[in-house]
Parts: structure tokens; C-alpha cells; sequence
């Protein structure tokens, strides 16, 4: 058996999945959709494509993980990263993306569709840190060219990005994680209801005093 492993990208959902709900009770029964952006086209290209030719596409939908709101409460954020992780490598199979895709045609818009029931808290994740965007290469712009090879000269310190009515399209929680700098920060982009910002603070107030997660002071175990 494979053992337990997450990305990166996993733990930081699983933990804006966990601010999200920081307003909810702790014993709350809602049903949460923790959904994650995911491109397909690995998984398709095989059969479908030809080789040596170009082709520019688009083919990302989501992975969904159904978790209830008690368990996000009452277990570790690793718990959660571990969930997000198995419903990846199982949504990610070809017969799965097949079935997918067939909801998708069968939909009266063909667009995205959710799972859940009537008590869904709808939580959105993107991840763009393989567009290297931290990266990118502005050099021939710089007008002082007396800097070393090494230099971080031309290339992004900070990337915004602007988005319109992406809230009401993607649930009651959306987090974009926009990539990892040179020192190793991560850039995170997230909307959530006005309301909930408050119950949101208090919780990231309190794992920086003790240094982790509510209940065992670490924020991975």
C-alpha cells in the first residue's frame, strides 16, 4: 500500500478550507465540497492527441472532496490535506474524467456541477504555482543593466491579479494560491464573506501564539 503523501498545494486548501469554517460549530453537520482545480489534459492526451503537433486547450475542472463540518473541526489540518490528496488520485483516473465529463455533456448549461445536499458550504481552491509566475522573465526591460547574473533583477517580487464577481461563481470560500517566491513565501489570494473575516482572524491569531493547530500546536500533525 502507498503510503500517506501530500503537496503542498494540498495543506494550504485543507487550511483555507478550516479558516473558512472557523465561524461554523464545532459539532455542525453541514456538508463541505472542498473543490480544487484540476487540469486533465495529462490524462486525456495519450489517445487523444497527436504527437509533434501543437494544440492550445483548455480542459480543468474540479476534484471534489465531501467532508462534514464536525470532522474539519475536530481533526488536523493534515487529516483534511490527506482527504483533498485521495480524492485527486482517484477523480484523476481516465474512466473517472470520462464519467466527469459525461455529467458535463448531460448538464442542461455543460458547465460546472456540484455534489452535496442542501446544507453545502461550497469551498474553491486554485493553484497557480506551476505557472511559475515568480519567474517570469522581465530582464530585457531593466534599464540598469550593472547587476549580476544572479540577480533577481526583471523578475516578479509581487503578482495581483484582478478578478470580477469570482465569489458568487465559486461558493461561499474562494482561495487562490498564486505561487511561491524566491524565499520560499507563499502568495495567497482569498475571498470569503465580510462576516466571516473576523471569526477567520481570531483563528490565525491564535495558531500564530501557539504555533499550529487549535488542538495539538501544530499546524501539520
Amino acid at each position: 500500500m502507498e503510503p500517506p503523501s501530500v503537496t503542498e498545494g494540498d495543506v494550504l486548501s485543507a487550511w483555507w478550507a478550516c479558516l473558512s469554517l472557523a465561524h461554523l460549530p464545532a459539532n455542525s453537520k453541514r456538508m463541505v465540497c472542498l473543490n480544487n482545480g484540476y487540469e486533465f489534459r495529462p490524462v486525456l492526451s495519450d489517445d487523444l492527441l497527436r504527437s509533434g503537433r501543437p494544440l492550445l486547450s483548455n480542459a480543468v475542472h474540479l476534484v471534489t472532496c465531501l467532508v462534514r463540518a464536525s470532522d474539519v473541526s475536530e481533526k488536523s489540518v493534515s487529516w483534511l490535506a490527506w482527504q483533498v490528496r485521495r480524492s485527486i488520485r482517484a477523480q484523476r483516473r481516465r474512466e473517472q474524467v470520462e464519467a466527469h465529463y459525461a455529467f458535463v455533456r448531460a448538464s442542461r448549461r455543460q458547465n460546472f456541477f456540484l455534489f452535496g445536499d442542501h446544507t453545502l458550504f461550497m469551498v474553491s481552491c486554485s493553484n497557480w504555482k506551476k505557472g511559475n509566475l515568480f519567474e517570469t522573465d522581465f530582464s530585457a526591460a531593466v534599464a540598469e543593466k550593472r547587476v549580476s547574473a544572479s540577480s533577481r533583477a526583471g523578475k516578479p517580487t509581487y503578482v495581483q491579479h484582478y478578478r470580477i464577481g469570482a465569489q458568487k461563481k465559486h461558493g461561499d470560500s474562494l482561495l487562490m494560491i498564486v505561487g511561491r517566491d524566491e524565499w520560499g513565501n507563499y502568495w495567497l489570494d482569498g475571498c470569503i464573506d465580510r462576516k466571516l473575516w473576523r471569526k477567520a482572524e481570531e483563528m490565525i491569531a491564535e495558531w500564530s501564539v501557539r504555533g499550529g493547530n487549535r488542538k495539538t500546536g501544530d499546524l501539520w500533525s
